[in-house]
């Protein structure tokens, strides 16, 4: 009954043309098949040198685990105890808030804490509090909050399980560049713990993405410090209090102050009921996400931002689908954090199929160099990987067939370089806006169609020699990777 259940809920949310096309892409991406044989754990001499150099560290940050649990089964709290001792970082403390109601249950979990706080290594410790009753996820955890010592806190997940060198990558971070929240890649981990699926490989701080969905979302440290600033979790939000942390804590410290370590660090446990499985699984958490957008959004908008006037730059082979596209374009200028000098939106090329492949959706950069297109050859009808062909989102670069600029950005960076063809012309323009401190914004559900084909256009430099040009300029933003493509994610948004 809770698959058929499950079923009737997914398909009332997404209609059969959008179940059909969720079923398509997830039995054409072969990520799942690979990632079950795939050995994603360092080695044991990895974990060995990792204990030794983390004894080394200038900062040994004391790191608080907060656990909220509510009738956990002691099997899933016996494996987060053992993957939190076989941490190459031994300076925690895992704190366990227990709004159990039984007391027979309660004192079974205070038993088996204590058996375990015997076993503990050096300076990690164990601390169980029996809350007094089941106040929700967000006072449970603020309880836990409330004895936390460390100099940032993690928040983890009942029945979830971390890779043993998930603190030791924490720390390490924490001494390279003191950030005030950390996030990493995670996966997924079947009911029984022995399948590992769905890995979701991150962006860097991309903050337009956030903005539709908490892709943060495990595993996260924040400086308790900051916490304490920005306040602690609020009970309104219910089902996503941790989104409205993220956003919370983003707004306050900026984009410097944000961390991200694309690797897989966390695994999230599924079960029938949990939105590790489904967000579709509990409806409530998808109507507290949009509360916590709408209030982010209460917040930003309030700054009293005025309109700025914007260059249009549409090809003569292009036709957009929607009249008022440019002004769709312009409302992501005026909702951001950070100043946006650029929004594009997506083009579509319908010479081969009806419905159409993505011809172009944004750049970004590879290792030598080379601007790749995103998600080419896409059908038109698929979201991506992790919704990535479809929701707003900061890239590096846009085509200038179909986009809008600030026109104070354009002038201030020295419009484009005329000498050289596209896509290097359209990426040195992105580069120059982000080297001013503007953003790059991609809308995929603005969408342009190409139409026909101009004759070859001539430019001064020929591909080749622009590439070098374009490297010579770009080198030390090239060497520093893409911030906003994880390097396992292929350019049609797969894996």
């Amino acid at each position: 009954m809770d698959k058929i259940s499950g079923f009737l809920r997914l398909l009332g949310q997404n209609g059969f043309c959008g179940l059909f096309i969720k079923w398509i892409e997830k039995k054409e991406n072969p990520i799942d098949i690979m990632w079950r044989t795939h050995k994603h754990s360092v080695s044991e001499e990895e974990l060995q040198e990792q204990k030794q150099q983390s004894k080394k560290l200038l900062c040994r940050p004391l790191i608080s685990v907060v656990v909220p649990t509510f009738y956990t089964k002691p099997q899933y709290l016996e494996e987060l105890f053992c993957s939190l001792l076989n941490q190459s970082y031994d300076k925690w403390e895992l704190i366990i808030a227990d709004a159990t109601e039984d007391d027979s249950v309660c004192n079974n979990l205070a038993e088996l804490c204590e058996r375990y706080r015997n076993k503990g290594i050096e300076e990690a410790q164990i601390v169980y509090k029996k809350l007094e009753g089941n106040r929700g996820i967000s006072n449970n955890t603020n309880a836990g909050l409330q004895l936390a010592k460390g100099d940032y806190v993690a928040f983890v997940d009942h029945d979830d399980v971390l890779e043993p060198n998930a603190l030791y990558e924490m720390a390490v971070a924490i001494n390279e560049r003191r950030p005030a929240i950390i996030y990493s890649d995670e996966d997924k981990v079947s009911e029984d713990g022995k399948h590992y699926f769905e890995p979701h490989f991150k962006s860097d701080y991309n903050e337009e993405l956030l903005n539709h969905y908490n892709y943060f979302c495990h595993l996260v440290l924040v400086e308790r410090e900051v916490l304490r600033k920005v306040g602690y979790l609020k009970p309104e939000f219910d089902g996503a209090q941790d989104y409205d942390l993220v956003m919370r804590v983003t707004e306050a410290v900026g984009e410097e102050a944000i961390a991200h370590i694309p690797k897989v660090l966390y695994h999230w446990r599924t079960s029938v009921n949990s939105t590790a499985l489904s967000a579709g699984n509990k409806g409530y958490a998808i109507e507290a996400q949009k509360k916590v957008i709408a209030s982010h959004f209460s917040r930003v908008l309030a700054q009293d931002k005025e309109p700025r006037e914007y260059i249009i730059f549409s090809s003569k082979t292009v036709r957009p689908l929607d009249i008022e596209w440019d002004q769709v374009l312009a409302s992501y200028m005026n909702r951001s954090l950070r100043s946006v000098g650029m929004v594009g939106g997506r083009i579509i090329d319908k010479s081969s199929t009806l419905r159409g492949v993505v011809e172009c959706c944004g750049y970004r950069l590879l290792e030598d160099g080379t601007v790749e297109t995103n998600f080419y050859g896409l059908s038109a009808l698929k979201k991506g990987y992790f919704q990535r062909a479809y929701l707003p989102q900061n890239m590096s670069g846009g085509s200038l067939d179909f986009c809008i600029v600030d026109r104070e950005a354009f002038f201030e960076v020295g419009g484009f370089d005329q000498m050289l063809p596209p896509p290097y012309r359209d990426m040195d323009f992105c580069l120059k806006l982000k080297a001013a401190g503007y953003s790059v914004v991609i809308d995929p559900q603005v969408t342009a169609v190409r139409d026909g084909r101009l004759a070859d256009e001539k430019y001064p430099v020929n591909e080749n020699d622009a590439k070098k040009i374009f490297f010579a300029r770009w080198s030390k933003y090239i060497s520093q990777g893409d911030a906003f493509f994880n390097e396992n994610i292929r350019c049609d948004g797969y894996v």
